[in-house]
């Protein structure tokens, strides 16, 4: 599966995409994003907004489960570490945060 995210104004959304049929499982409101990482397991999600947040999605559930003010700028671009189990953020402010 693979995450995206699409933004207008200060609202965005945030979708589930199976690789398989190319259609999408599920969507959730969230902040304006910027970018996106889906953790192991393809129930949980992060999206790095424009105001510098990172928005937990719950995708079973189709919500957001926790929003964390990270960044004092926009937050360009997540990783997740190879062992899977924890990710970077990087941001407009020059800050990379490891979470």
């Amino acid at each position: 599966a693979v995450v995206s995210t699409q933004s207008t104004g200060s609202d965005g959304m945030a979708k589930l995409w199976s690789c398989k049929t190319c259609h999408s499982i599920v969507s959730v409101e969230c902040a304006a994003g910027l970018c996106a990482i889906l953790a192991p397991g393809d129930q949980f999600a992060v999206v790095g907004t424009k105001k510098g947040y990172l928005q937990v999605l719950d995708l079973t559930a189709g919500t957001i489960s926790n929003s964390v003010s990270a960044h004092t700028g926009p937050v360009w671009d997540l990783a997740m570490r190879p062992d899977k189990r924890a990710f970077v953020s990087a941001s407009a402010d020059k800050d990379v945060k490891f979470w």
